[in-house]
């Protein structure tokens, strides 16, 4: 299965205001994916870290919903993974 980056944020900014929509996939294996990802996400500002196990299962259901696609989500902060250039969305550690 193809998971465009696009369909990621798409998904993700309507999550706004909780998330930025700023993401990054991360490849430990050369393909096939035949494992679980890591989807690196932007936590907005001011979101409690007592929200993150709702938010986690919240993002894991919309990603499933919208687009059948699965990932171990990882939050970061807001400001970490935007940059002024293009940004990096998948990351290939392989």
């Amino acid at each position: 299965m193809n998971i465009f980056p696009m369909a990621i944020q798409k998904t993700l900014l309507a999550m706004q205001p909780r998330l930025t929509g700023e993401f990054q996939m991360v490849l430990d294996k050369a393909p096939p994916i035949d494992y679980l990802p890591i989807l690196k996400v932007e936590v907005a500002s001011g979101q409690p870290a007592a929200a993150l196990p709702q938010l986690t299962e919240d993002v894991a259901l919309q990603l499933y919903k919208q687009l059948g696609f699965s990932a171990n989500i990882e939050f970061v902060k807001a400001g970490e993974i935007a940059s002024e250039h293009k940004t990096k969305r998948v990351i290939r550690n392989y």
